[in-house]
């Protein structure tokens, strides 16, 4: 079965044949047998039948260093040539003349040729000699140039009003903000009323007849204002201060009043202090007793240990015959420490001075005498 080829390597093997390969080594290339192009060459020839005398055409312009766009460039020129009536004797002097005019002028020859084929066809459509036509095209460059100089002046001429313009919108909105500012003091004008202001206008011009400045009228407004919020009428503010006495009488009684006030403070201080101190002598009794009655009800009590003086040694409470039998008869107990762990030998008198010590006071109450008002 024969192995099918990708359109690619078809493809591939027409063009290397067509540029001059032979069929082993287009077979080596590719890794196609030699009957497979064979078979791509045949069909080719079916489709071209002139395809056979394109390879020789191909390979012979191989060998010269061309291509067949070259090929088809060179004859697009010689039919141009003949049209404009330049046989291949007069081919060569033509050729010296243009790569001398090129050397000369500094261009490609190639574009010198181009550019004058296309001056040429320009003749044919105007109907204008090359001579003409280089003048309108002159002609044109200079307005081109003198148009370009009026651009240029025409953008300065933009970017100076640009500039204006932008200092004319700042005014404006300037003009704006003022206008806008005065629209406001007029409405509130007229909120106020003709009447009202023409009194402030007279009110004002009062006081400026007096030496007072806008500034000082604004702080009597405000100082009356005050007055009446203490419950002061400025009008009759000479008789408030007749009916209340000088400023110096009034100071005077409010300096008395304070060191009155200041002594009843100072009494009131000591006797918070004396109190305190009481409260917190009877919170330590009450705390004691409170001890007290915790040890009779619960018949246990804590005392301290002979050995690391810490209050670690639990007792339990015999009764009150029983130790007054165990002091008739000099008996002892044995307790142990919880803290040291040591035993140690306690009487009957040691451990009654324990629980007796809960119920004595701390001190004893003095005769406090009580503050007069």
């Amino acid at each position: 079965m024969l192995r099918k080829i990708a359109k690619s390597d078809e493809q591939k093997a027409l063009q290397l044949w067509i540029e001059g390969h032979a069929y082993r080594s287009i077979c080596d290339r590719l890794r196609i047998s030699l009957g497979a192009i064979n078979r791509i060459v045949d069909d080719a020839r079916k489709r071209a039948p002139d395809i056979d005398e394109l390879r020789k055409l191909n390979v012979t312009l191989k060998r010269g260093e061309s291509s067949v766009y070259d090929a088809v460039r060179g004859a697009k020129l010689l039919d141009m040539l003949n049209e404009r009536g330049v046989g291949l004797d007069r081919l060569h002097s033509y050729i010296e003349l243009s790569d001398k005019i090129s050397s000369e002028r500094g261009v490609e020859a190639e574009k010198f040729v181009d550019s004058a084929s296309k001056l040429m066809n320009l003749e044919g459509e105007t109907g204008k000699t090359c001579v003409e036509i280089v003048k309108d095209f002159e002609g044109k460059v200079s307005e081109v140039k003198r148009l370009d100089g009026e651009k240029g002046e025409l953008q300065k001429e933009v970017q100076g009003l640009k500039g204006e313009l932008t200092k004319t919108e700042k005014n404006l909105s300037s003009k704006v903000q003022e206008l806008k500012s005065v629209i406001e003091t007029e409405e509130s004008l007229k909120r106020l009323g003709l009447e009202k202001l023409a009194h402030l206008a007279k009110f004002v011009e009062g006081y400026e007849a007096l030496g007072f400045s806008a500034q000082q009228v604004q702080k009597l407004v405000v100082w009356r204002q005050s007055l009446a919020e203490m419950g002061i009428d400025p009008d009759k503010l000479g008789e408030f201060i007749k009916k209340k006495g000088s400023l110096e009488k009034q100071i005077s009684e409010l300096e008395k009043e304070h060191r009155r006030v200041g002594g009843i403070v100072k009494k009131l201080g000591d006797e918070h202090r004396r109190l305190f101190k009481e409260t917190t002598s009877l919170q330590a009794e009450v705390l004691k007793l409170s001890r007290l009655s915790m040890v009779v009800k619960l018949g246990k009590i804590v005392i301290p240990c002979r050995v690391c003086r810490r209050e670690s040694v639990f007792v339990k409470l015999h009764t009150a015959s029983e130790y007054r039998a165990m002091m008739s008869s000099g008996g002892v107990l044995q307790y142990r420490c919880f803290n040291c762990g040591q035993w140690a030998v306690y009487t009957p008198w040691d451990i009654l001075t324990q629980v007796g010590l809960l119920a004595a006071p701390e001190q004893l109450k003095a005769q406090i005498p009580h503050a007069k008002d």
